[in-house]
């Protein structure tokens, strides 16, 4: 059994580890026109939500959870988050984390 404080210990270190990722995506501005990456839960149609919010899928794959995607108008990101989405991400700014020049 866990002492109180090798439970506090391991909830900080778990907490730091996950966190540091978890603030690098919190701090890419949102997207609202061009290349975005939408994040979706899982339960919901991706190809359906930036369909409904009238744009396209680019790219010739899509992860679990997100994909890239493409629409017209300053509205985008709003239109993709009515529908749906979680989070909509600036590409650019993705892709420059990433080490890829747009």
């Amino acid at each position: 059994m866990m002492d109180r404080r090798s439970l506090m210990a391991l909830t900080m270190a778990l907490g730091l580890t996950a966190g540091g990722p978890l603030l690098a995506l919190a701090t890419v501005p949102s997207g609202n026109d061009g290349i975005v990456l939408v994040v979706t839960p899982p339960w919901r149609d991706l190809a359906g939500v930036i369909d409904v919010a009238g744009g396209r899928q680019i790219g010739p794959d899509t992860a679990y959870l997100g994909a890239l995607a493409t629409g017209e108008g300053a509205d985008f990101a709003a239109r993709l988050r009515q529908g749906g989405a979680w989070a909509v991400f600036d590409g650019g700014t993705l892709a420059a984390l990433c080490g890829w020049e747009t």
